[in-house]
C-alpha cells in the first residue's frame, strides 16, 4: 500500500500543472480503484481487508454526479460482493484539484469460508479529492465508511475504506 501511495504521489507531482479540471454537465466517468480497509466485526475485533472497485458516473449538472458502482472485498474469512448507487457533489475549482463529498446505498452478498452465505444492505458517506492529470484523466483518493444491515450486519459493524484510483472522463 505504501508503494502504491508513493507511486501515485510521484505521478501527481511529475504531471505538475498539466491542465485544469473541466468537468461539466453531460460528462461520464469510468473509475477503477483499490483500497486498504479496516473492518470492525460485531464481536469488537478488527480485521484488515482489501477491496477492488469500479464505477460509472454521469454528471447531471456541473457539480452533481451519480451512478452505479461495484466492489469485491476480501478478508481472511469472507468475500463480500457489493452493488451500490452513489451520488457525489463536486466543489468545482479553477485548479487541477477538485474535492467532493457524497454517499452510497446498496446491497451486498457475503460468501464466508464456512459456506454460510448471507445478504444485506449497506450505506454510508464518502469524501475525496480528484487531481486532474489531463482534461480526461484524474487520479483520486477517497475515504468511505459503510454500515451494514441484514444478515451481513449481524457479523460486521462497519467498513472504513481509503481507496486510490484513476478515472477516465468522456
Amino acid at each position: 500500500m505504501k508503494r502504491c501511495c508513493v507511486l501515485t504521489l510521484t505521478v501527481v507531482l511529475a504531471l505538475g500543472s498539466v491542465s485544469f479540471a473541466q468537468v461539466q454537465q453531460g460528462d461520464n466517468e469510468l473509475s477503477f480503484s483499490s483500497a486498504y480497509n479496516n473492518t470492525r466485526l460485531s464481536d469488537g475485533h478488527h480485521t484488515e481487508v482489501a477491496t477492488i472497485s469500479g464505477l460509472w458516473g454521469h454528471f447531471f449538472t456541473d457539480n452533481i454526479e451519480a451512478g452505479p458502482m461495484g466492489a469485491w472485498t476480501h478478508t481472511e474469512f469472507v468475500d463480500i460482493y457489493s452493488i451500490d448507487a452513489f451520488g457525489r457533489w463536486h466543489f468545482m475549482t479553477e485548479q487541477q484539484i477538485v474535492p467532493y463529498v457524497g454517499g452510497l446505498v446498496g446491497v451486498n452478498y457475503a460468501d464466508p469460508e464456512d459456506g454460510d452465505s448471507s445478504t444485506g444492505v449497506e450505506y454510508g458517506p464518502l469524501a475525496g479529492i480528484k487531481f486532474f492529470a489531463t482534461e480526461d484523466v484524474c487520479i483520486f483518493a477517497e475515504y468511505t465508511v459503510k454500515w451494514f444491515g441484514g444478515d451481513v450486519g449481524d457479523d460486521i459493524d462497519y467498513l472504513q475504506t481509503l481507496s486510490v484510483g484513476v478515472s477516465f472522463l468522456f
